[in-house]
C-alpha cells in the first residue's frame, strides 16, 4: 500500500515560500551499537517546483510507501528558515504536510523501529512514579503485606527471571513492537523499580526486589489485639510515630497505652530520612527525599522528563564534601536521555564547576543549594555563522546559588556561553561577585552569541552585580527579557550590560520590565561599601529598547545609564533617590541618537536631572511627557558635596553639544526648571501639522533695566523659519504682582513684531509695572525694551500657536 504527500504551503502571513523552498522526508532505518536511532538520507520535496509555475506552494511527493517518517520544512528566502523534524505516519491516500504533523498521536502507533534509549526512558517513568507510590503509602503509615506487597504478588505477572531472559534475548539487533510488549507487558514491581536504577552507564548494579526487600526496610504499622512474636519490627503510633520492636511474643493491647508502649523498644531512626536500608534499591529511593519532596520533583519537571538526583551519584550535600563529580554525573546521564537535574534539600559544593553543554537539560531546584564553583551554562565555542542555534531549550529554575562572598569580586555563581532560547526563573542568587555573567571572555564573541533570554522572577542579594555582561561588541548579545525581578542591594550595579569601560558592549533588543532595584540605603552612608554603588542599570550601546513598569531606587550615581541609545521606550517607572553620593539623574543618555518615548514615569529627589542628556546625541526625535516630578534641594538621600540648586539642578538637562531638542509636552510649577542646550527656562511644545503647532516657555526672575532678550523664536522643528501668534504674559516679582498681557504676531523673513493687543499695567506708570515694546534680534531673540518707569525684576510666560516655537 502507499499513500501521497501533497498540497499547497503557506506561509503564517498568508503568503507562499520562495521557490528554491523544500521538503525534507526521512525514514527510520536502524538502531545503532548506542541504541540511538538511524534515519535514511533526507527525500527532497520541491516546494513551486518548476512543473507547476503557476501553482504557488505546490508540492507534491510522488507515491511512497505506508509507514513512520520525518519531516522538516526548509524556507530560503531573504532569510533561511528550518524547522524541526516532526514525526508523521504516512497512511493510503493524499495526505497534506500540516494534517500528517497534526494528526500523529504516539499512543496509537509506533514505528516497528524501537529505541533501546526510549525502552529504559519509558521504564525509568513507570519506575518514578512507583517509588513515589511507595513512598507515599509508607509515610500515611500503610501496611506493606496489603499496600506494597500486594503490587510484587500480582498474579500474572512476570517473574524477574523470565523478563530478563526475554530482554536478553531481544537485545542483538532489532527490537520489535511485538517484543517489546512481551518483554514489558506483565511487570511486577520488582522489575519497574529495579529499572529506573540500571540507566546506561549509571553504575548501579541490578538487583533483585523482592517482597522480603521491602519488607526489611519498611515495617508494617502496629495493630491493636494483634498477635506479635519477640522481635516484631512495626511501625508505632504516636506519640513514637517512629518504627520499633517487640520486647516479648504476645497480644497487642486494645489501645496503645502506656502499657502497650513499654512493650515495644522504639529504633533509633524514627523518620522515613533516618530508615535502615536493607537493599540497593531501598537506599537509592530512601535518599531521593520524602514522599512529598518526590511528588514536588516530579511536578517540576513534569510527568514527561526524566530527573536524575545528584545523590544517587553519590553526593553528599553538606556544604564541605567536594560533590562536583556526582553532581556533573548526574547531569551527564540526564544528557543522554534530554532529562534533567533535580536539586533536593542539600548544599552542593562544587569546586570544580558544573559544566552544562547539551541543550534541552535543565536545571531545577527542590530546595538544594550550589556552593563553591560555577555553573558554566552552553558550550565554550560554536561553529561560525551558526548564531547560536545549537544551544536552546534549557531552563535553570528553583536554584539556590550561594558563593559566600558577600559584594564579591570576581565569584560567578551562573556563566552563560553561547546559548540561545534560555530561561532562567525563579531563582535565589546570593553573596557573590556576579550572580549572572556573560563576558566576551568565556567565549561569547560571535554575533548574537547569547540571545533570546528570559531571566524572569529571581532574587538577588548582596551581590556585586547581579546580572553583569561585558562583551567587546554590542550585538553579541540580543533579545533578552528581564522581567519581575528583585534585585536588593547590588553593591555596584544590579543590572550591567556594557564594555568593562562602559563604552561600548550593549545588547540588541532588551525588554526590561517589572523589576525592583534596590541599592544600600543612604541611611548607612557611613558604611565603607557605600562608596562602591553606582548605578541601578547602565547599557551600553542599544537597540530596540523597552523599559517598563520598573523601580530604580537610591542608586550612587545616576539610576538608569544609557550609552548611544537608539530605538526606546521607556514608560510607567519610578525613579526615587537617584544620586546620592554624586549629582546624578534618573535617566542618563550619552550619545547615540535616541529615537523614542519617555512618558508616564514618577521622578523623586533627583540631584541632578530627571533625564539628561550629553554628548554628542541627536535630540530631535526623543519624546518627552506626561511624567511626574518631584524635587528638593534638601533631599534625606543627598549624601555629596555641595549643596542642589535651581543652577545645578534641573527637570530636563539638554548639553549644548546636542544635536536638536528633545520633544518636551508638559509644565510644573516655577522653581522646577529646565536647561536645554545652555537656556534656563521651562519650554514644551507639540508638533500638530508638518510646520504648525503649539508651545510655550516660561522664563523667571529677569530683570529688566533696558532691552533684554526674553525668548528665542524658531518654528516647531528648529528651523529659523517661523511665523505665528505669540501671548506674552508678564509681572512683577515684587509683593504687588502687578501684570500685563500681549498678543504679538511674529514674522522670521522681516524679523517683524506686529501688537495685536496689550492690556494690563503697559503705560509704565511705575517701577514694577510689566510695561515694555516688543522687538526681534538678528538672533531670533524676543526683545523686551522697558517703557517709562519700567525698571526691576520680571517673570515671562510664552504661550505660541502657528509656525513657530519658543525657548
Amino acid at each position: 500500500m502507499s499513500g501521497r504527500l501533497t498540497g499547497v504551503y503557506q506561509l503564517p502571513d498568508g503568503s507562499f515560500p520562495p521557490r528554491n523552498s523544500k521538503l525534507w522526508i526521512r525514514v527510520p532505518v536502524d538502531r545503532n551499537n548506542n541504541g540511538v536511532t538511524v534515519y535514511s538520507a533526507p527525500t527532497v520535496v520541491p516546494i513551486n517546483p518548476p512543473t507547476h509555475p503557476t501553482a504557488p506552494g505546490f508540492y507534491d511527493s510522488g507515491l511512497l510507501p505506508e509507514g513512520p517518517y520525518q519531516i522538516q520544512k526548509a524556507i530560503f528566502g531573504a532569510t533561511d528558515y528550518r524547522t524541526r523534524w516532526y514525526s508523521v505516519v504516512l497512511g493510503e491516500g493524499s495526505h497534506t504536510v500540516q494534517e500528517l504533523i497534526e494528526d500523529y498521536d504516539p499512543e496509537q502507533y509506533t514505528p516497528p523501529v524501537i529505541n533501546q534509549v526510549a525502552v529504559y526512558r519509558d521504564e525509568a517513568r513507570t519506575a518514578r512514579d512507583e517509588a513515589a507510590q511507595i513512598l507515599d503509602d509508607v509515610s500515611a503509615g500503610a501496611v506493606p503485606d496489603s499496600a506494597v506487597a500486594s503490587k510484587i504478588t500480582t498474579e500474572g505477572s512476570a517473574s524477574r527471571a523470565a523478563v530478563d531472559s526475554r530482554v536478553a534475548a531481544g537485545t542483538e539487533g532489532l527490537l520489535s513492537q511485538d517484543d517489546a510488549a512481551a518483554a514489558f507487558a506483565a511487570k511486577s514491581v520488582e522489575t519497574t523499580v529495579a529499572a529506573k536504577y540500571t540507566k546506561p552507564g549509571s553504575g548501579i548494579p541490578l538487583s533483585d526486589l523482592k517482597k522480603a526487600d521491602l519488607d526489611s526496610t519498611y515495617a508494617p504499622v502496629w495493630k491493636a489485639s494483634t498477635a506479635y512474636a519477640s522481635g516484631a519490627l512495626v511501625m508505632l503510633p504516636a506519640p513514637i510515630n517512629g518504627p520499633g520492636t517487640r520486647n516479648s511474643s504476645g497480644t497487642s493491647r486494645a489501645s496503645f497505652d502506656a502499657t502497650e508502649q513499654g512493650l515495644w523498644t522504639p529504633s533509633a531512626t524514627a523518620t522515613v530520612d533516618g530508615l535502615t536500608d536493607a537493599s540497593t534499591v531501598g537506599k537509592a529511593v530512601a535518599k531521593a527525599a520524602d514522599a512529598g519532596a518526590a511528588r514536588n520533583a516530579v511536578s517540576a519537571v513534569g510527568r514527561g522528563d526524566l530527573f536524575f538526583n545528584p545523590f544517587d551519584y553519590g553526593a553528599v550535600g553538606d556544604g564541605t564534601t567536594d560533590d562536583t563529580s556526582a553532581v556533573q554525573a548526574a547531569y551527564d546521564a540526564a544528557a543522554l536521555v534530554a532529562g534533567a537535574v533535580i536539586l533536593p534539600k542539600g548544599r552542593f559544593n562544587i569546586p570544580g564547576n558544573l559544566v552544562m553543554t547539551t541543550p534541552g537539560v535543565s536545571l531545577i531546584g527542590q530546595g538544594g543549594i550550589v556552593s563553591g564553583g560555577e555553573v558554566l551554562l552552553g558550550p565554550a565555542t560554536y561553529a561560525a555563522g551558526s548564531g547560536g542555534v545549537n544551544f536552546s531549550g534549557t531552563r535553570v529554575q528553583g536554584v539556590q546559588f550561594d558563593r559566600a562572598d558577600a559584594y564579591g569580586t570576581t565569584t560567578r555563581c551562573l556563566v552563560l556561553r553561547n546559548a540561545r532560547g534560555v530561561d532562567i526563573e525563579g531563582n535565589l542568587f546570593r553573596n557573590c561577585g556576579r550572580a549572572i555573567s556573560i563576558t566576551t571572555a568565556d567565549g561569547n564573541t560571535k554575533f548574537h552569541t547569547v540571545s533570546m533570554l528570559n531571566i524572569s522572577r529571581n532574587r538577588f542579594t548582596t551581590c556585586r552585580f547581579a546580572i553583569f555582561a561585558d562583551t567587546v561588541e554590542w550585538d553579541q548579545l540580543s533579545d533578552w527579557i528581564i522581567d519581575g525581578n528583585f534585585f536588593n542591594y547590588a553593591l555596584d550595579t544590579s543590572v550591567w550590560i556594557a564594555a568593562a569601560d562602559g563604552s561600548q558592549g550593549g545588547v540588541d533588543g532588551l525588554t526590561f520590565t517589572n523589576n525592583t532595584m534596590f541599592a544600600l540605603n543612604y541611611n548607612s552612608s557611613t558604611d565603607p561599601n557605600f562608596a562602591g554603588k553606582r548605578y541601578n542599570v547602565r547599557l551600553g550601546k542599544t537597540d530596540w529598547l523597552s523599559i517598563k513598569g520598573n523601580k530604580f531606587f537610591e542608586s550612587g550615581l545616576s539610576a538608569l545609564y544609557l550609552d548611544q541609545p537608539r530605538h526606546l521606550d521607556i514608560v510607567g517607572n519610578h525613579f526615587a533617590w537617584s544620586g546620592e553620593r554624586e549629582q546624578g539623574d534618573c535617566i542618563e543618555i550619552r550619545g547615540g541618537s535616541p529615537w523614542g518615548a519617555i512618558e508616564d514615569n514618577t521622578f523623586d529627589w533627583w540631584t541632578r536631572a530627571a533625564v539628561g542628556v550629553y554628548g554628542t546625541a541627536a535630540a530631535g526625535q526623543l519624546k518627552i511627557g506626561k511624567n511626574a516630578h518631584r524635587w528638593s534641594a534638601t533631599p534625606d538621600s543627598w549624601k555629596g558635596a555641595g549643596s542642589l540648586t535651581t543652577t545645578n539642578s534641573f527637570r530636563y538637562f539638554v548639553d549644548t553639544t546636542v544635536t536638536g531638542r528633545p520633544v518636551i509636552d508638559e509644565w510644573d510649577a516655577p522653581g522646577v526648571f529646565d536647561m536645554v542646550k545652555g537656556s534656563n527656562r521651562v519650554s514644551a511644545r507639540r508638533q500638530m501639522s508638518d510646520y504648525g503647532g503649539i508651545g510655550g516657555a516660561t522664563r523667571r526672575s529677569s530683570s529688566v533695566t533696558g532691552p533684554t532678550t526674553i525668548f528665542l523664536f524658531s518654528d516647531v522643528g528648529e528651523s529659523t523659519h517661523y511665523n505665528g501668534l505669540v501671548v506674552i504674559q508678564a509681572r512683577s516679582s515684587g509683593a504687588g504682582s502687578d501684570n500685563a498681557t500681549y498678543v504679538l504676531a511674529v514674522e522670521s523673513g522681516g524679523r517683524t513684531v506686529t501688537v495685536i493687543a496689550a492690556i494690563g499695567k503697559t503705560a509704565g506708570a511705575a517701577a514694577t509695572h510689566p510695561s515694555f515694546t516688543w522687538t526681534i534680534d538678528g538672533s531670533n531673540g524676543l526683545v523686551a525694551t522697558p517703557v517709562g518707569s519700567t525698571s526691576g525684576t520680571f517673570f515671562f510666560d510664552a504661550t505660541t500657536l502657528g509656525a513657530v516655537g519658543v525657548r
